[in-house]
């Protein structure tokens, strides 16, 4: 299985509320140039499920990259990636998504802890829209290797 891990793209410094935050140009073109890498990457292969978190930022970057990578597939909102929710929880609930193909887009600090979980190094930082593809048979904690990194040109 390979499960594609996204940073969100730059967004606005100020909403009403963290979630309503949306990406600025610089961010909605990171998104975009990402998205067209990962859709050179991907070849015409499936993905077979996208989950994003529910803020807007995550949202339009998911919309994006969508579009840049001629990706179709069932999107999947779900709570349990937001900045500061719990990684070994949201690798609970990813674990159940079916697919040998996954893209995730959410933000940071959740993303760098997740992948953390999974290959069993350091929490690493991701830029903005950098997308990380993981190698993994299962889901045990430690057994999974970064095999492609994508930064926005």
């Amino acid at each position: 299985m390979q499960i594609i891990f996204m940073r969100h793209g730059e967004a606005v410094y100020r909403a009403a509320t963290d979630g309503e935050r949306p990406l600025n140009e610089l961010g909605h073109q990171q998104a975009l140039s990402t998205g067209q890498q990962l859709g050179e990457w991907l070849a015409g292969r499936p993905v077979d499920n996208i989950i994003v978190s529910p803020y807007v930022r995550a949202q339009e970057t998911c919309q994006n990259v969508m579009h840049a990578a001629s990706l179709h597939e069932p999107v999947i909102t779900f709570d349990g990636i937001r900045p500061a929710c719990n990684a070994r929880d949201a690798l609970d609930y990813l674990a159940t998504i079916p697919g040998e193909l996954v893209l995730v887009v959410c933000h940071m600090s959740i993303v760098a802890f997740m992948v953390s979980i999974l290959t069993g190094e350091e929490p690493a930082g991701f830029e903005l829209a950098e997308a990380r593809v993981l190698q993994l048979d299962n889901w045990t904690p430690g057994q999974a290797t970064v095999i492609r990194t994508i930064l926005p040109r």
